[in-house]
């Protein structure tokens, strides 16, 4: 399992870089807003070597204290970067996966 810490607004957030050592065969990925006074806004998403995305989610609001669950989430990591941001005020969100 791996954790990542999420504290800056609109910075993008390697989750899987492509073509790393990390494999895209992940099978769930848990999103947690941790704030207890603010809705974060989401965006996850694939992205290839010529800036295309596909998105996972595209803007998803997760309420306060709120755990947001993603299964099977597979991908060619040799093609494509696990991307993650968010545009809330003050976030304070954790992403775990593995």
């Amino acid at each position: 399992m791996v954790l990542k810490k999420i504290t800056v607004q609109d910075q993008v957030y390697d989750l899987i870089t492509r073509g790393g050592t990390k494999s895209g065969g992940r099978k769930k990925l848990y999103i947690t807003n941790l704030n207890g006074t603010v809705t974060a806004k989401v965006y996850l998403y694939l992205e290839d070597a010529s800036s295309n995305k596909y998105y996972y989610l595209g803007g998803e609001v997760i309420p306060t204290e709120t755990t947001l669950q993603l299964d099977v989430l597979a991908f060619d990591s040799s093609t494509y970067s696990l991307r993650f941001k968010t545009t809330s005020s003050s976030p304070n969100v954790d992403i775990i996966y593995g």
